[in-house]
């Protein structure tokens, strides 16, 4: 029994012939009262006399409890046609989630199951991280994991899918963190995760400039504070820095020694190079949020929707709205040459005459536009609109 409750799941493969009943087990491990029945029906897995919290008709193995010491959360696991199962109790009591889950760790230099295929960085050109590790769970990240590990003396930094938190800690805290039950996996946030493609190329082939050059630096926590220790640093090398601002990025002149040093940082969560001219990349936005995939999948683009924009001054004889779908309707005055409308407007609405220029919904039915300079906003009212926002709204 000790030797149980130190190990991280307890695993209980099951035989179906007849109703199982693991109250007692599960209770040794925090879980109370754990039922898996088979009936005609199928398998369906239950608290007590609670309804079933998950029923199938699938063959279901390895069922397996994860708890968290000092606290009610707890989560049940087991296999399911090819899949992991997760089912997460917050209280203790009840059941509040139960789905299926991926442990495919999921970075730029590779996707990877830690168990199945681990990550090496043998050979690699950079070094290895100092205090910086990826924490896998058992399912996917909850409050009680951060509160247990943040009490071993852990940093929990920021989320990797699937299931896991980068986390800042020392060599014990690291030894502790990774025995704990919920902790499925722990293994090092290396300095390649954190490295653009190009810039990890050129520091193992020695093709980076050996002068001065622009990058782009993001940190894990936000303002000054959080960028003090590298910035200093980096002037004490001889490089450059931007002005620290409250967000989490930074940008700083290094050569590619400095560059080195800076990635080490356990501060630094990813380096790439910095370009300071503006771009338009609205083909490069329908790839990043998914409205291509959407198109080549289902072939829709905006059929059957109608929208409204909201902001000053659209320029109505653009080209980009000679689509036959796109009906420009003005609430408010005709407005002048451009602004701030045309292109907010264009980058949900244009029917895409320039390729690289193809707004998220192209094929929509009707585009409303709605000036703001015509007093729509007031929240008391007025000649032109009386009702103000809300009025407005509900005529939408």
């Amino acid at each position: 029994e000790k030797n149980q409750e130190m190990n991280s799941t307890t695993r209980m493969t099951l035989s179906f012939a007849a109703a199982t009943l693991l109250g007692g087990l599960a209770a040794a491990q925090g879980v109370a009262d754990l039922r898996i029945d088979q009936t005609p029906d199928g398998t369906r897995l239950h608290l007590g006399s609670q309804p079933a919290f998950h029923s199938t008709r699938a063959q279901v193995s390895d069922v397996r409890t994860v708890t968290v010491p000092g606290s009610e959360t707890f989560a049940v696991l087991w296999d399911e046609e090819g899949a992991t199962y997760t089912a997460i109790s917050q209280n203790g009591t009840t059941i509040q989630a139960v789905k299926p889950t991926s442990y495919q760790i999921k970075m730029r230099r590779g996707v990877f199951d830690p168990l199945a295929n681990p990550p090496s960085f043998a050979g690699s050109a950079l070094p290895p991280s100092n205090n910086l590790h990826i924490v896998q769970f058992h399912t996917q990240p909850l409050e009680a994991y951060r509160a247990a590990i943040t009490a071993l003396g852990g940093d929990v930094l920021a989320f990797v899918a699937n299931n896991a938190h980068i986390v800042r800690m020392d060599a014990a805290t690291y030894a502790q963190v990774s025995a704990q039950p919920f902790v499925r996996w722990v293994g090092e946030y290396h300095t390649e995760y954190r490295t653009e493609e190009f810039l990890l190329d050129g520091l193992a082939n020695g093709t980076l400039e050996d002068g001065l050059s622009w990058y782009n630096l993001q940190f894990f926590g936000r303002g000054p504070a959080a960028k003090s220790n590298v910035a200093e640093r980096i002037v004490e090398m001889g490089g450059d820095v931007s002005v620290v601002d409250p967000s989490s990025f930074m940008n700083a002149a290094l050569s590619p020694s400095m560059l080195l040093d800076v990635i080490q940082s356990d501060d630094v969560l990813f380096v790439d190079r910095y370009f300071p001219a503006t771009e338009t990349d609205m083909d490069v936005a329908r790839d990043l949020s998914g409205a291509n995939y959407l198109e080549t999948q289902t072939a829709y683009t905006g059929q059957g929707v109608r929208g409204e924009v909201a902001d000053g001054i659209l320029r109505t004889t653009h080209r980009v709205w000679s689509g036959p779908g796109n009906t420009v309707i003005i609430h408010g005055p005709a407005s002048g040459d451009s602004s701030h409308g045309t292109p907010v407007t264009s980058i949900v609405f244009a029917d895409g005459v320039d390729a690289n220029s193809r707004g998220v919904l192209p094929d929509s039915e009707a585009i409303l536009f709605a000036d703001t300079g015509f007093g729509w906003t007031s929240s008391t009212g007025g000649t032109a609109k009386p009702g103000g926002r809300w009025l407005h709204t509900q005529e939408l």
